[in-house]
């Protein structure tokens, strides 16, 4: 499977990056002094991102009483971290749908896939605010790109995806370990390899990379403990990239090994605990169901 590890690392490297407009909003957003007029202005030269935008802040997450009608006000409801990670999403999210090859791929299975990135990054935020952590705006843009590897091998290389979903599903066995054994590579390696090419620094690049095994990490430890078990309570909830991953029972995972790694990390872990978490998000979601609407809001024509 070399020739094909070698091919998806040379389309990965052909990956133009995220469009100009994004990253200068990006870059604006880097300076909590620049003024969201000047924010504003550059979000409203591109339709798409203001749109969804608009669609985000006008969720009931955000508790607006009334409707709101400009991007300046989208800004100040949403905040700096939020906008940031927002437009990241977007601007990934719509790369990756103008790819020829995703046609190729069912519109449920994308879905799907980004579903559970939006789940766990929202679950992320609930973490990071539950556990009192630092860096609450890298951790939510780690939750919500996790998986962006899946995403590349769907587009890239839709034959093995297909396999590797296959095996999956008849082995009923997890992503990472059927990746290695289609293309001898993973998700979490393919994402690192992608955020690094778009210059993403390393508190976000490593908690992806580490998702699955924050104890490996040796920097960003807790942003990689909070996206591992983001991704776990996120399954645990009902929202897989795929129905037939094999299920997570919260008694059993209170019980694991991973589970006394988080505690000794300083995480205060208990099957009670676990439960009232996975019912917190499914409460978040019930209330909420806008969340996942703004990654898919209509473009106007």
């Amino acid at each position: 499977m070399k020739k094909e590890i070698a091919t998806l690392v040379r389309r990965i490297e052909a990956i133009p990056p995220l469009p100009m407009v994004a990253r200068q909003i990006m870059e604006l957003l880097q300076d909590d002094s620049t003024p969201m007029g000047k924010i504003a202005e550059l979000v409203e030269r591109d339709i798409a991102l203001a749109t969804r935008l608009m669609t985000l802040a006008n969720s009931p997450f955000y508790g607006t009483l009334g409707q709101v009608s400009s991007i300046d006000h989208a800004l100040v409801l949403l905040g700096l971290n939020e906008v940031r990670a927002a437009l990241l999403a977007i601007s990934v999210h719509t790369f990756f749908s103008d790819q020829q090859n995703a046609s190729r791929i069912s519109d449920k299975e994308k879905k799907n896939l980004w579903r559970h990135a939006i789940v766990c990054s929202q679950t992320a935020k609930m973490l990071t605010n539950r556990f009192r952590l630092q860096g609450a705006d890298s951790i939510f843009l780690a939750a919500l790109l996790h998986d962006i590897g899946k995403v590349v091998i769907q587009c890239f290389l839709p034959h093995f995806y297909g396999q590797v979903t296959t095996e999956v599903r008849e082995k009923r066995i997890p992503f990472s370990r059927a990746e290695r054994h289609i293309l001898g590579a993973t998700h979490y390696q393919v994402a690192a390899k992608l955020l690094q090419h778009w210059q993403l620094p390393g508190h976000i690049v490593l908690p992806v990379f580490f998702h699955h095994a924050p104890w490996h990490a040796k920097e960003f430890g807790n942003a990689a403990a909070i996206v591992y078990l983001a991704n776990l309570l996120t399954h645990m909830a009902g929202y897989p990239t795929l129905a037939e991953e094999p299920e997570v029972d919260p008694q059993q995972f209170a019980g694991s090994d991973q589970c006394l790694f988080l505690v000794r990390s300083g995480f205060d872990l208990d099957g009670q605990l676990i439960g009232r978490l996975v019912g917190q998000i499914r409460i978040m979601l019930a209330e909420n169901p806008q969340l996942f609407s703004f990654l898919e809001a209509d473009e106007p024509s």
